[in-house]
């Protein structure tokens, strides 16, 4: 069985919508609402954790349908900075798993086309090497 055709919203977002755009001709732009408003039942900590992911994510990545992954990401991650030396090692790594997925991580960024900053390398004392 063929691998599933990626979305129209994240083709356009890696840019491989440009690079063959016979692909995505017949679909109609996928528009959402965004992610919305926190649940009302998170606590004053997660939902601030919850607008920090929102905040950092990358524009019209996060849509409605992302909801529910976003406020387990949010709680996981309130309660590791509550208290990180009580994290499980299996919550991390689910926490781990959600922020990848969400476009969070530096490896997950690149999944999209974003390039990570370049240093000068005039400004690097081992450049000569």
């Amino acid at each position: 069985m063929p691998r599933p055709k990626k979305p129209k919203h994240l083709a356009l977002l890696d840019g491989s919508a440009r690079k063959n755009p016979q692909r995505y001709r017949n679909e109609d732009r996928f528009h959402s609402d965004g992610l919305g408003e926190p649940p009302e039942h998170l606590t004053e900590a997660q939902e601030a954790t919850w607008r920090e992911i929102e905040a950092k994510a990358l524009p019209g990545l996060l849509m409605a349908s992302d909801r529910f992954m976003v406020e387990i990401a949010a709680c996981l991650l309130a309660e590791y900075r509550s208290a990180p030396g009580d994290f499980r090692s299996g919550k991390l790594t689910t926490l781990n798993s959600l922020l990848y997925k969400l476009g969070l991580t530096p490896g997950s960024a690149q999944r999209f086309g974003i390039e990570t900053a370049k240093k000068d390398l005039a400004d690097n004392p081992f450049a000569q090497f």
